[in-house]
């Protein structure tokens, strides 16, 4: 089973518990993710709101430069083919929450240079950049938010919108110019969460040309186990259609013991949907093809 992944805060982990990448007692580790077919994995640096402004920036730029150190880091479209043959696997970055570059735009430039994929605009709470689903502010984007925005886009490093409020949501819909992504979320109409997007959400992000990744934090989806996972997919794949659908698992950034602990549950998500009937092409789509198409460009 191929399995391409948007979203996982194992990086951060790793880093904080003194573990690697490639083996280690978290959630996911590659030797695991790529033990039965092609495994591509976009590892993101989670800054936490309550971490000094200050601190921010040298964090994030320590990871990434650790991790490209250690690892083949994806940055090409052409990469991306050529790491995933054999199977093989594709090692790619990202930061969740703009907070990590705050006001100093200038710093875009060397996320862009790091290999950093997207950027979620904020986490729960408020940044330089907007506002957070669980900030309890209604607040859009701030101009500076605006500015990275727009200086994202020239860079090549896509936007993502899972954590950021309504407002700051759909300001990001009517500035982008490009595809925006939505990598670690579920369905508001299964289950209403502040973190969850609503149908017309959903199918604002796919109408941008981008991607929606299921999580599967329990929280997020109103429980655990395959049947309430499949119910967020049931109405991704009816809102954003069969071609916008993806995981970001957000694996290691929940606790364990939630249902969801490993890399083996993707595969047993898999096979719980094959024996349910889905056809097998829209599974290879879901679980990497739509992304490998997405980052491929094809």
């Amino acid at each position: 089973m191929d399995y391409f992944d948007l979203h996982c805060d194992t990086l951060t982990e790793a880093f904080r518990t003194g573990q690697t990448l490639q083996s280690n007692r978290l959630h996911i580790d590659l030797l695991r993710g790529g033990r039965n077919g092609r495994y591509a994995q976009l590892f993101a640096v989670f800054v936490p709101d309550n971490m000094p402004q200050a601190e921010r920036w040298p964090y994030t730029e320590k990871l990434l430069r650790l991790i490209g150190e250690k690892y083949s880091l994806v940055r090409t479209a052409e990469q991306l083919r050529q790491a995933v043959v054999g199977p093989g696997i594709a090692v790619m970055t990202a930061i969740e929450n703009g907070g990590a570059v705050g006001e100093d735009l200038f710093l875009l430039e060397t996320c862009a240079l790091l290999g950093v994929k997207y950027i979620t605009i904020t986490w729960n709470g408020s940044n330089a950049w907007g506002c957070g689903s669980l900030s309890g502010r209604e607040d859009g984007l701030t101009e500076t938010g605006k500015q990275a925005l727009h200086r994202m886009e020239t860079l090549g490093i896509l936007p993502d919108v899972s954590h950021l409020n309504k407002q700051g949501f759909w300001d990001v819909m009517r500035l982008a110019g490009g595809p925006v992504l939505a990598t670690h979320t579920a369905s508001r109409g299964v289950h209403e969460h502040p973190r969850n997007l609503t149908d017309e959400q959903i199918k604002a992000v796919a109408d941008t040309g981008g991607l929606i990744g299921l999580t599967l934090y329990p929280v997020h989806l109103g429980g655990s186990g395959y049947e309430q996972a499949e119910r967020h997919l049931e109405r991704l794949l009816r809102r954003a259609g069969e071609r916008r659908v993806a995981f970001g698992a957000d694996f290691d950034g929940f606790p364990a013991g939630q249902g969801y602990d490993g890399a083996e549950v993707i595969q047993g998500f898999y096979r719980y949907l094959c024996r349910k009937g889905y056809e097998p092409e829209l599974l290879k789509r879901i679980f990497f093809g739509n992304c490998y198409d997405f980052f491929t460009g094809v």
